[in-house]
């Protein structure tokens, strides 16, 4: 997975906008999957939301490094992400 999506607000409201944002190379969304077939289900693991982002939505998606399979938490996860990446992370918001 290259990009997830938050929705802006509380389920229920409307015009909730959608704020995408990109996976840092070397990293994943940790998730548990079940079922078989076409019965399987994925659960995405989530934490705080970084800082910077908590006005988006009140949980996030937790991100793995792929080579170490360490979680990478919160505020962390941007500095780990940009060491490991090279590059700054970026969001982009689209409504």
């Amino acid at each position: 997975m290259q990009r997830f999506m938050e929705k802006e607000g509380q389920p229920g409201e409307k015009n909730r906008p959608s704020h995408w944002f990109d996976v840092p190379e070397g990293f994943a969304l940790e998730c548990l999957v079940i079922g078989e077939g076409e019965q399987r289900r994925a659960y995405v693991v989530t934490t705080e939301p970084p800082a910077e982002h908590a006005w988006i939505h009140d949980r996030w998606p937790l991100l793995v490094g792929n080579r170490s399979m360490n979680p990478v938490l919160a505020d962390g996860f941007f500095q780990e992400a940009e060491a490991e990446a090279g590059e700054q992370f970026h969001g982009s918001s689209a409504s």
